[in-house]
């Protein structure tokens, strides 16, 4: 037997109900199983995509508050140094 033989004999055995010999059935099963692999394959792949958008929407979310606390820390200490210079003396 071939490589080709020995390959269809195999998807015959593994896939045929053992009712028939009638390989296009066995195709037939063969194809069917594998659109539904295909299926699993696609939802799988949009479920990766959507936790991928959700985590880049995360760490977009992050990094912008972090920079307004950044912000907010440098606002802070500039106010504070308003404060300071407002305490100092006057000498006119």
């Amino acid at each position: 037997m071939s490589n080709n033989t020995n390959f269809i004999d195999f998807l015959h055995d593994h896939y045929s109900t053992g009712t028939t010999n009638d390989i296009s059935q066995t195709l037939t099963r063969l194809q069917q199983h594998l659109e539904q692999q295909r299926k699993l394959v696609l939802n799988e792949i949009a479920t990766v995509k959507k936790d991928e958008e959700q985590l880049k929407s995360l760490v977009q979310t992050t990094t912008i508050q972090q920079q307004f606390s950044d912000i907010q820390k440098h606002d802070f200490l500039t106010s504070l140094d308003i404060e300071q210079i407002n305490k100092l003396p006057l000498d006119l």
